[in-house]
């Protein structure tokens, strides 16, 4: 019907190509700025730690997601011949965020993860075929309901920043900007009556999918600007490791070899103590304050102030500021590399 009124040019015709020329002018801008939040975010997690706080499943949902818009709007493109130029830009804007710029962000989280980028492309792309068809199956049963299934990408993320416990992983513009770019078709199809499709309005849909889409966003920026378990239960939260407990000092071999008269059996005493020290590196001059230097900065760390040192699980010490600085690039101690929860 679409396109034989295409073919009679009535006015109803010139209407739906500009509808269609529009919508896709629209969602080519729209990804245009959805492209510059990626990158922001992008460059917000450059460090090790901060981008193992991002979910591997919602950055490949979203590429997913990204990639079957970029084919549908060059579907829609074949059917209204006279809007394909515009609907083309649109399916091609899709494609390049997905291929050049959320690919190479998988990359970038999966590095961290230990996936590769072939086992991640091999895995998309055929996420997206199935995606398609089970799209295609469940529209025939689910009809506009299928929008609640397909739009579920911030839900890993929470679940990813509970579990891990792992704060901001994602700045606010990047949710709230991308939250709203890929609400649009569904805006557009829903909630609008002259859409060129000329589907019928489904606005008690359209609502409770906005509530519940609106929902897993908030809970994101909760996330941020409170606690990753803001929402989870006390009694589910595992124990957090406390980077300031008591530190116990060990008696060094200079200490303990004069006590014992020196000698060979002394001296062999008094290494494996010193092999057992659990810090960083140990120093007599230093006494005044434990007798323990930080490894980072190489100055004394008073352990009679608990507030001012980080005592990591392989008992080494450090001063709480060179120790918050170092996770900041990576998780793990930097004396024996073993891996450090978050504090």
């Amino acid at each position: 019907n679409v396109s034989l009124a295409v073919r009679l040019s009535s006015r109803e015709a010139s209407w739906t190509i500009f509808s269609t020329r529009l919508y896709a002018v629209a969602m080519a801008a729209a990804t245009v700025a959805q492209l510059a939040s990626l990158l922001r975010q992008m460059d917000y997690t450059t460090q090790q730690v901060s981008i193992s706080r991002v979910s591997l499943w919602t950055v490949a949902h979203l590429a997913c997601l990204d990639l079957f818009l970029g084919l549908l709007h060059l579907f829609l493109g074949g059917v209204f011949e006279p809007a394909y130029s515009a609907l083309a830009v649109a399916s091609f804007a899709k494609f390049a965020l997905c291929a050049l710029f959320e690919m190479k962000y998988l990359h970038a989280i999966g590095n961290t993860q230990g996936t590769s980028l072939r086992c991640l492309c091999i895995n998309m792309y055929f996420a997206v075929f199935l995606e398609m068809y089970l799209l295609w199956r469940l529209v025939l049963l689910l009809h506009a309901y299928v929008v609640f299934l397909t739009f579920g990408f911030w839900l890993p993320q929470i679940l990813h920043s509970a579990t891990r416990n792992a704060p901001r992983p994602l700045q606010p513009q990047f949710i709230i900007v991308t939250s709203c770019i890929q609400a649009l078709p569904v805006v557009y199809f829903l909630g609008y009556p002259g859409n060129f499709l000329r589907l019928s309005p489904r606005p008690g849909v359209l609502l409770a999918w906005l509530v519940v889409y609106s929902s897993t966003a908030g809970v994101l920026l909760l996330q941020h600007y409170t606690h990753p378990r803001i929402l989870v239960p006390s009694f589910l939260l595992p124990s957090r490791y406390n980077y300031s407990r008591p530190y116990k000092r060990r008696v060094t071999a200079q200490e303990t070899a004069p006590a014992r008269g020196g000698g060979p059996t002394a001296d062999i005493e008094a290494g494996s103590s010193a092999v057992a020290e659990p810090v960083g590196r140990s120093s007599t001059s230093s006494s005044e304050g434990g007798g323990v230097d930080c490894v980072i900065c190489r100055n004394p760390i008073d352990t009679n102030e608990r507030a001012l040192y980080m005592l990591t699980p392989c008992d080494h010490l450090f001063h709480m500021e060179c120790l918050s600085q170092w996770m900041v690039y990576k998780m793990e101690c930097p004396i024996c590399r073993g891996a450090l929860p978050e504090p």
